[in-house]
């Protein structure tokens, strides 16, 4: 993917999740969605089928970046407890800031 893509599509979740804050998934509309993405309709329609499929989209993103996290920072001893600190950490931070 390019990175006019990456672009559009992150100001696609950006405004999503901001909606999602204040509304119930299904009150949220393509159409407002396009609106405060700056973005037509079908632009909206190239990267996703609907709202809910954006929606499971995010949710496996952040799934699979959680799963990321614990592969590669669980603690394979228990004699290890310092890399749970560490595992707690990055889980907290990435939480936070996505």
């Amino acid at each position: 993917m390019d990175r006019r893509q990456n672009k559009t599509q992150l100001g696609i979740k950006e405004v999503f999740i901001h909606l999602l804050s204040e509304n119930p998934i299904d009150k949220i509309t393509v159409s407002r969605i396009s609106k405060l993405a700056d973005i037509n309709r079908g632009t909206f329609y190239l990267h996703y089928h609907d709202v809910y499929d954006l929606h499971d989209q995010i949710v496996t993103e952040l799934i699979a970046d959680m799963t990321a996290i614990f592969n590669t920072t669980y603690p394979t001893t228990t004699e290890n407890y310092s890399s749970f600190k560490t595992l707690s950490y990055q889980l907290v931070t990435y939480i936070a800031t996505h």
